[in-house]
C-alpha cells in the first residue's frame, strides 16, 4: 500500500468516496471546513518547540549571570 492510497483512505474513508453524500455524518463538518489549528498544526507545533527552546535558554543565561554576580560578591566579602 503505497503512501498516497494511506493518505487518501485518511482523508476520505470508505463511505465519502465517489458521488455520495454524507449529510449527518462526523466527516460532514470535517469536509466542509477544517478549522485554522487543523491546517497549521505544524507550525503551531514548531513555534511551541522552539519558544520553548528559547525560553530555557534565556532562563539558564539570566541564572549563569545570577550565580557569577554572587561568586563576585562573595570573593570580594572574603578579600576584605
Amino acid at each position: 500500500m503505497g503512501l498516497r492510497r494511506f493518505w487518501n483512505n485518511y482523508k476520505y474513508p470508505n463511505h465519502l468516496r465517489g458521488n455520495s453524500r454524507c449529510e449527518g455524518c462526523q466527516w460532514a463538518a470535517v469536509m466542509k471546513n477544517s478549522g485554522w489549528l487543523r491546517k497549521n498544526w505544524l507550525w503551531v507545533a514548531g513555534s511551541a518547540f522552539i519558544s520553548i527552546h528559547i525560553g530555557t535558554w534565556l532562563m539558564q543565561k539570566a541564572l549563569k549571570s545570577s550565580v557569577r554576580s554572587e561568586t563576585q560578591m562573595k570573593q570580594r566579602s572574603v578579600e576584605d
